[in-house]
């Protein structure tokens, strides 16, 4: 059954009315604009007393929002915090509503790891045609911008569940989300290099096209999983 949720003065039937609620916000505003919106911006600061460590992200006080590309996935667009003293770091909305525990952090810090892996299957497709083919549908893609890519068997979280087995359980998956730090990224360089080698070994990436990867196959995932997603 669907919940309510609040945050601030507005009031949500679900929780995915929430999410959409901050994309109209996040998407409204062009890459690299400040949030200038009144209502935005006091939405964004209710928003962010929800995060898991408030007092962290808050610092000494929020001077602006911004609307920034993702260093890390250049398709992606983050919010950004500009503090008063200058500092800065982003924060994801997702975090806001739903509470993370570590085996999602985990998970998070483990998909930017590898993240690179990810970006070179797009690019090794196209880099000697112009055009790409779904694995999934066989429709021409005609430009990186019209590709995801996807993790057939084994899936990503059977590959991080078994990587995470090996090092003693999500526990011991070290993950740091601090200032500075895009995301959520693996905050021991051995232990990164490793799932990144594990993962460049077993898994077995394709090229799908978007409508592909956020439809079939993750109706496909959630009905496998029981409701968790695999997305690369």
């Amino acid at each position: 059954m669907a919940k309510p949720l609040t945050i601030g003065a507005r009031h949500f039937k679900t929780k995915k009315a929430a999410e959409d609620a901050c994309r109209s916000i996040l998407y409204g505003y062009p890459q690299g604009s400040i949030v200038t919106d009144p209502d935005h911006r006091q939405f964004l600061d209710d928003l962010l007393l929800r995060h898991h460590d408030p007092v962290g992200k808050i610092g000494c006080g929020v001077l602006r929002y911004e609307v920034r590309q993702n260093p890390a996935y250049p398709s992606q667009t983050s919010f950004y915090l500009v503090r008063v003293d200058g500092t800065e770091t982003d924060f994801s909305f997702i975090r806001c509503i739903t509470p993370t525990n570590q085996r999602y952090s985990a998970l998070e810090a483990m998909r930017q790891a590898i993240a690179p892996q990810v970006i070179a299957v797009v690019e090794r497709a196209f880099a000697k045609q112009k055009t790409a083919t779904c694995a999934l549908t066989g429709i021409p893609l005609g430009s990186r911008q019209e590709a995801h890519v996807d993790h057939a068997q084994p899936t990503f979280l059977d590959l991080a569940a078994a990587f995470a087995e090996n090092v003693g359980g999500w526990d011991m998956v070290q993950v740091d989300s601090g200032d500075g730090v895009i995301g959520t990224q693996m905050a021991d360089d051995r232990q990164r290099e490793a799932w990144c080698a594990f993962h460049a070994e077993r898994a077995n990436l394709r090229v799908v096209s978007i409508q592909a990867n956020l439809s079939l196959l993750r109706r496909g995932r959630r009905r496998a999983t029981g409701g968790a997603e695999d997305r690369a």
